[in-house]
């Protein structure tokens, strides 16, 4: 190819539309497939035979897995295969769905496709092997995020092994689930998110090959863990034992330096467990933004933890487990999501009340007592700075509901309101209400 000539259109490309491609090179392709008297007047032109420039625009229209198929063919097309490639999916989420797991009944699996899905455009999804390893072997040095969803599979150290070789050098974000063993030959210096969804990760002298890790989400804390990682900034674990709560507070001690930070409390943790992880949180990470409390077990101990840099604070707890929550004190807070059981009044009245500057509040569901015109109207009148009011899981019976209790209020709140829809996976963001209809 020379240098002058410009690449096929693709998919999200600004270079030479289709239709100059074909009208440019139409001459040579009608010389090529003209009929040669001393052939009986039959074509002789082969696939390969084509100019670059018209491959290119066949390769354009191609699925995935054509694409992959012919990758192998010949070395030319493989070199013109991997061009079209690194332009079209390169920037894409290569999922690999070995038993198609994922399915919309698993909503925590397909929260995270919508994470990813909205992080990096859109998901290459396959759910054939041999297609997987002819991506990886043909394409690798061009895939920067890649996901493997294999729960039970007995390949999965084989098909891991083929990202390391052919995408060590290009891998930014790896995402596995249903593994438990990983070993790392060759350090990942461009991966900057490491996602392991399984509950024991056994491989901790992985993390050492990873020197620019920024985000880590395990499914539990090594016991080894109790390591510096200077960039890690972003932090998701889980905590169910003694050993793993000591591991964490050695390790929150030593990485003082994470602003994201996400702990899902298992059930059978000691009651006396949750006190030294709130307060080992609130003595040590004084750059925390972002924090995330997933609580399944019972608290007894309702000290007080102040956490003076926190802007968003989540907090989840199984429905019929109280949690206060006068127990949470902020200097900062400007967003606050609550579900299960802090979700329900009196714990998220609790919560206005001793926040009354958060700008954003997001609750799981709109509880009955919500839907009271009285009870909603004082419950939202205790934020004063409040810009947007969340309800994920909202319907179109309580929608009614508010929307007669409110009476003529709710045209101004409609008014007042930019996003309100009824569906299961979006989040629905009401604007500030004025004080008028607060009165």
């Amino acid at each position: 190819m020379s240098e002058q000539r410009k690449p096929a259109s693709c998919e999200g490309d600004t270079s030479t539309p289709q239709s100059a491609v074909k009208r440019k090179y139409q001459h040579e392709m009608s010389d090529v497939c003209s009929n040669d008297p001393g052939n009986n007047g039959r074509i002789t032109l082969e696939f390969d035979d084509m100019c670059t420039d018209v491959i290119e625009m066949v390769f354009c229209e191609m699925q995935l897995q054509d694409l992959a198929n012919i990758s192998d063919t010949s070395t030319r097309l493989r070199a013109i295969a991997g061009a079209v490639f690194s332009r079209k999916y390169a920037h894409r989420l290569m999922l690999l769905d070995v038993f198609q797991y994922m399915d919309w009944n698993d909503f925590e699996a397909c929260e995270r496709e919508r994470a990813l899905s909205e992080k990096n455009d859109t998901i290459a999804r396959t759910c054939d092997v041999k297609i997987w390893l002819k991506l990886m072997r043909n394409f690798g040095a061009y895939i920067k995020h890649v996901w493997i969803l294999s729960y039970g599979c007995k390949m999965n150290i084989a098909l891991l092994e083929q990202v390391f070789a052919y995408c060590s050098d290009s891998l930014e974000t790896l995402t596995l689930d249903g593994y438990r063993m990983l070993s790392v030959r060759k350090p990942l210096t461009k991966l900057q998110e490491f996602s392991f969804h399984a509950k024991r990760f056994e491989s901790p002298e992985a993390l050492e090959l990873m020197p620019n890790v920024r985000t880590l989400i395990l499914g539990g804390i090594p016991m080894t863990m109790a390591k510096s990682y200077a960039k890690v900034e972003r932090i998701e674990l889980r905590v169910e034992s003694d050993e793993e709560v000591q591991a964490f507070i050695s390790f929150i001690r030593l990485n003082r330096q994470i602003k994201h930070l996400s702990v899902c409390i298992a059930f059978n943790c000691r009651p006396e467990h949750n006190h030294l992880i709130y307060s080992s949180i609130a003595d040590n990470l004084e750059q925390l933004t972002k924090l995330k409390l997933l609580v399944c077990n019972r608290t007894e101990r309702y000290a007080q933890y102040r956490f003076k840099t926190v802007e968003s604070f989540v907090l989840a707890t199984l429905e019929g487990i109280p949690h206060p929550a006068y127990m949470f004190q902020f200097d900062n807070l400007i967003k606050i999501t609550l579900s299960g059981t802090a979700a329900r009044p009196p714990f998220c009245m609790s919560v206005a009340k001793r926040n009354t500057n958060v700008k954003i509040l997001k609750l799981d569901y709109l509880h009955y007592l919500l839907l009271d015109a009285d009870v909603f109207r004082d419950f939202v009148k205790e934020l004063t700075e409040l810009e947007q009011f969340i309800v994920p899981r909202i319907n179109e019976k309580n929608k009614s509901t508010l929307m007669n209790h409110l009476g003529s209020d709710w045209e101004q709140f409609e008014k007042e309101t930019c996003n309100f829809k009824i569906s299961r996976r979006r989040l629905y963001r009401f604007r500030k209400i004025v004080s008028k209809t607060c009165a």
